[in-house]
Order: structure tokens, then sequence, then C-alpha cells
């Protein structure tokens, strides 16, 4: 994921802290998925212990949520007029739900081959 910010590592740790968290999905292989360290400690997991694969996050997602937001991901890749905006809920490892808005863009318009995106906490206890 560091190449989406010149190689400069300190900007990608900047902002990962501002925000709750990054995402990076392959979308030619959408198993693989970068996910940033904060995003996994706002769910109380080490990121060191989590594989890059969207199979981890898909554990702790709200179900519905995970259909509703594949969709309007899909949506976004086919059409960038369909903005890529959505809520969703996780289960955290002390058993607390958060609610999270997810929102990015296609990298690369011209071939989309990757999807960025962001995690925003909307939970009142954080």
């Amino acid at each position: 994921m560091y190449d989406l910010f010149g190689g400069n590592r300190w900007l990608f740790h900047l902002v990962d802290e501002q925000t709750d968290g990054m995402f990076l999905l392959d979308l030619e292989n959408p198993e693989e998925e970068f996910l940033s360290p904060r995003f996994w400690t706002n769910l109380g997991i080490d990121p060191q212990k989590q594989e890059h694969k969207a199979g981890e996050w898909k554990k702790l997602i709200n179900s519905d949520d995970l259909e509703n937001i594949w969709d309007i991901a899909m949506q976004h890749v086919s059409d960038p007029s369909v903005p890529f905006l959505g809520e969703v809920h996780y289960t955290t490892t002390y058993g607390t739900q958060l609610r999270i808005l997810c929102f990015g863009n296609v990298v690369d318009r011209s071939t989309p081959t990757r999807l960025f995106g962001i995690h925003k906490n909307l939970s009142e206890e954080r």
C-alpha cells in the first residue's frame, strides 16, 4: 500500500493515524486485501497477527452489511458516478458493535484493479 503514498511510510502512517483505518482491495483477486494497522486495533485485534486476506475481516462484519457494501463497491467500480460510500457494523473482540463508514475510490480508473478506501468510526464509544 505504500506505493499509493509515493513510497512514503511516514505519510502512510500519518494518514492511518488520522483515520480509523485504510484498505486496499485487489479487484482482480478479491481475497487479497490490505487492511491498515489502525483498522485492526479499533477492533481490539493485534495487526501483527492478521493475514491480509478479505476473509479475516469478513468474519467480523455483520453478514447483511457484507453483501450490501460489496454491492456498493462493485457499482462504484462499474460506474464512477456511483460513490463508494456505505455504513457497516463490526463486532470487536470485546463483543461490542462498531458503526463504520466506508468510503473510497478506484485507484486507476483506466484499469480498475484496486480499490482504496478509508474507514471512519461512527460509534459513540471508541
